[in-house]
């Protein structure tokens, strides 16, 4: 990324290592590897985003706790994304070379984990405050734990049903351990929800007070307006067009999006989406449509890619049956785009009066949505949603974490 371009950003301010250094307060950040690295289209993993929101606070250091093992192998995989054109930078390179970040590899692999959380205590050099994602069940005699959920662990207390769901095995014994680990450890953790809707089903799931889970929400790269503007000055998109970042996985379903939107293609923007999309699930009016040019799909975007796409899309589509934050509206609000999602409580939570809702159940009431969004939306509309936004910016975000980590 050029010099020129890091200037159009508005950057949270980053603490001083020699200040970092001279507190007290520390963190260690307890993650799986799979969390440092990019996902395949490009948007980086919750827990990176709660460490950059976490580096704000200046009295902290970020500790990225893993195994040799792990740091190796990220090590590999790093160098082989950038010679594939998958990445410049995977998230593990980034947080290596931050200042507020150091790597401590002492801690056993993630498959031995899986069970020594059960009965191991971990005694030695640990931090005041851990971090934990994936291992609810882990003891540390001098650390009080802040354990980050952003969604339950499994849709039933009994961790057993869990094996019944039609899963790969690997998927159902993760979510049964990391259930029994769970309900073990309930009382031990502060646990932090990613939304007031996460939270609620943990309550309701596993029979826990609402008002004792906090609720923090993910922090995110925030610009100012005039940042922005620039980008879109020197980045012109001269054909206007729909955004739709997600592939074909789990609850996402792009593939009503694309196959409604082809069928009324002639009078509407041509659509881009940024995800794996198999071609057998796309109706051959869409294939036919791909093949022209009016439907652009692309397995992946680099950061930088991705954000020029965003600014300049007349609106963001989101395709999801279910959520446990809202991310999708949240990254159209910081960029200043309208965003068109599925009815769901967890975007109406982040903002009713910022986006436009369909139904997954009816796609054709996708498009009097998208013939709203023909043109771009005026200046003062663009400027409202983006000062919205900042409320989710990694300073702001990290107030919140100071609170807790107090």
């Amino acid at each position: 990324m050029s010099l020129n371009y890091r200037k159009n950003f508005e950057l949270s301010q980053r603490p001083n290592r020699k200040d970092l250094f001279a507190k007290k307060h520390q963190i260690s950040i307890g993650i799986d590897a799979e969390d440092l690295f990019n996902r395949f289209y490009g948007v980086p993993l919750s827990t990176v985003d709660d460490i950059y929101s976490i580096s704000t606070i200046n009295d902290v250091e970020v500790r990225l706790w893993m195994s040799k093992k792990e740091r190796r192998e990220l090590g590999q995989r790093a160098t082989e994304a950038i010679a594939n054109g998958l990445a410049r930078k995977t998230q593990f390179q980034q947080l290596s070379a931050e200042q507020f970040i150091s790597i401590d590899d002492s801690r056993p692999t993630n498959r031995m984990m899986w069970v020594q959380q059960f009965f191991r205590v971990f005694k030695k050099d640990m931090p005041r405050v851990m971090y934990l994602t994936h291992f609810p069940a882990m003891k540390f005699s001098n650390s009080s734990t802040v354990l980050r959920v952003h969604d339950p662990f499994g849709s039933q207390p009994k961790a057993f049903k869990e094996l019944l769901k039609k899963d790969s095995w690997k998927h159902k014994l993760a979510r049964t351990l990391r259930t029994h680990a769970f309900i073990r450890n309930t009382g031990r953790h502060t646990i932090v929800a990613n939304s007031n809707f996460t939270a609620k089903q943990f309550s309701q799931i596993y029979d826990i007070p609402e008002q004792s889970i906090k609720v923090i929400p993910y922090g995110f790269k925030t610009h100012t307006f005039e940042s922005i503007m620039k980008l879109r000055e020197k980045n012109c998109q001269a054909e206007p067009y729909f955004l739709m970042i997600c592939g074909m996985r789990g609850s996402k379903r792009p593939d009503l999006v694309i196959n409604e939107w082809a069928i009324h293609a002639k009078r509407l923007p041509k659509l881009i989406v940024i995800g794996k999309v198999p071609g057998e699930v796309l109706s051959p009016l869409a294939l036919n449509l791909s093949k022209s040019g009016s439907l652009v799909l692309r397995d992946f975007a680099d950061e930088e890619s991705l954000l020029l796409l965003k600014i300049n899309a007349n609106a963001m589509i989101f395709a999801s049956e279910y959520e446990g934050f809202g991310r999708p509206v949240i990254e159209a609000l910081v960029c200043g785009v309208p965003s068109i999602v599925n009815d769901l409580e967890v975007f109406q939570e982040v903002g009713a009066e910022f986006i436009d809702v369909f139904s997954l159940d009816n796609p054709i009431s996708l498009i009097p949505l998208l013939e709203k969004y023909t043109n771009k939306i005026g200046m003062a509309q663009s400027i409202s949603l983006v000062k919205f936004g900042q409320k989710y910016s990694y300073s702001q975000i990290g107030k919140l974490w100071r609170e807790i980590l107090a």
